[in-house]
């Protein structure tokens, strides 16, 4: 079977297996796990959580049995432990709440097991002009609190119909394109077949979004839940490792991700500026308020899909050599700036 068939068998499989799963999940979530509207919601009828266990079993469906039966690398168990432990303990987390005191140390331990496992890389390029050749034991905690930090602003970006879902098929889409293809690209054979398991991964976490869209596209009959908002995390946490793992350069693995890491990362710092309770729920997320203020989804999630597809450009193109170094970075936050100060103008924060 050949690399290209494999891809598509993978892709194939996991947006089927996904979009059955899901409809299987929204029975049991229609009886146990309905999101009431309230103050800080940001939909306008009752809808079950917790369909984005169906998008992690498409995920694991599809990819498990392609690996074993290609020849599994070491790195398969600790992937799959990851991702599923992430996933169960946003199960659990859906079905009551679970305090931070415990779910943030089990979080950052499941970042570390990926993080420790594909271990520390040989340079940091932190653009592509620009790398650390001295990198040290200092790198697992700053990757590990990094990775933490994607996992959760994952979750808290999963807030209106579809914007999780369709970040998920372009960040994973992408972050499989900046991988190797070739074993002349990487150190040996077995770091070769490591670098395909991982584009699988990454091209059925895609397809398994694919699936999970035809429940959750607006206007949604069901939301993702912790389930899958804190799996899907952990899986762009894992392609930025790998990446890394790789040589590929931060910024330009950072830019398919963009929308979700400047809204979730702005917010958090102007709500510490302001001395709010950081784990008070809210809806001030910029995302939110354009919702708010179109009065349906579509539009704002179209929008935020629209800028990761020109991230993931600006990343494509400069991992490739097409672009120069930073111009992609600089005129995706131009953007955003001029995004914020819209937003500021008709939507501000105190309108809430």
């Amino acid at each position: 079977m050949t690399i290209f068939t494999t891809t598509l068998t993978t892709i194939f499989t996991a947006a089927l297996i996904s979009a059955v799963a899901t409809r299987v999940v929204m029975r049991y979530a229609q009886k146990r796990l309905v999101d009431q509207v309230n103050q800080r919601s940001s939909h306008r009828i009752a809808t079950p959580r917790g369909g984005g266990l169906g998008l992690v079993i498409g995920l694991l469906a599809a990819w498990l049995p392609m690996v074993w039966f290609l020849g599994a690398s070491p790195l398969v168990v600790p992937l799959t432990i990851a991702v599923v432990g992430m996933s169960a303990l946003g199960w659990w987390d859906d079905h009551g709440h679970v305090s931070a005191a415990i779910r943030l140390p089990l979080q950052l331990t499941l970042v570390g097991v990926v993080c420790i496992t594909l271990g520390v890389p040989d340079r940091l390029a932190l653009v592509s002009w620009y790398s650390l050749s001295a990198v040290a034991w200092w790198y697992f905690p700053v990757a590990i609190l990094g990775g933490g930090w994607m996992v959760n602003l994952t979750n808290f970006m999963d807030g209106i119909d579809g914007i999780a879902a369709t970040q998920g098929v372009v960040g994973c889409v992408t972050l499989a394109l900046l991988l190797p293809t070739e074993a002349i690209t990487v150190a040996n054979a077995a770091d070769a077949a490591a670098a395909m398991e991982l584009r699988l991964f990454l091209f059925a976490c895609a397809a398994a979004c694919l699936g999970f869209l035809v429940w959750n596209r607006p206007p949604a009959k069901i939301f993702m839940g912790d389930v899958g908002s804190t799996a899907l995390g952990m899986v762009f946490v894992s392609g930025i490792l790998a990446g890394i793992h790789y040589g590929v350069a931060l910024d330009v693995l950072l830019l398919p991700l963009a929308p979700f890491i400047a809204d979730a990362t702005c917010t958090l710092v102007r709500r510490a500026w302001h001395r709010e309770r950081l784990s008070q729920a809210h809806r001030s997320h910029l995302y939110q308020r354009l919702a708010k203020r179109w009065s349906v989804h579509l539009p704002a999630t179209a929008l935020y899909a629209a800028l990761a597809v020109l991230g993931a450009a600006f990343s494509l193109a400069t991992h490739h050599g097409w672009m120069p170094s930073m111009l992609g970075l600089t005129l995706w936050l131009a953007m955003w700036v001029g995004l914020v100060m819209y937003g500021r103008r008709v939507c501000p924060v105190n309108a809430e």
